[in-house]
């Protein structure tokens, strides 16, 4: 009896630990950061998760690249004197964004 339920007790844990696996998928975002006006790119600009603590800088060529379990629908991109722009994005999914401030 013991064993039985044991053994239960262990394929109730496998099935949900499965469950919430299955649920997780990575979102991928890249891309770019330009100027509206000049098309330049922007160097060190700061690219964050709306509501997480998931966040990163564009390099010298004002690329970026995301690679996360822990997004949100929206990505907020910020620079000093310029204005923040936000973007939609898709959870769980690969995708390529260019962010003109």
């Amino acid at each position: 009896m013991r064993s039985r339920l044991l053994v239960i007790t262990f394929i109730i844990t496998l099935f949900s630990t499965l469950g919430h696996l299955a649920v997780a998928q990575k979102t991928v975002v890249k891309g770019v950061v330009l100027d509206k006006a000049t098309q330049t790119t922007l160097p060190f600009a700061t690219l964050f998760f709306l509501g997480t603590k998931t966040g990163a800088t564009s390099d010298l060529d004002g690329k970026f690249l995301f690679d996360t379990y822990y997004s949100s629908d929206t990505l907020v991109c910020t620079m000093v004197v310029y204005m923040p722009l936000k973007k939609k994005i898709q959870q769980g999914k690969s995708q390529e964004l260019v962010f003109e401030l």
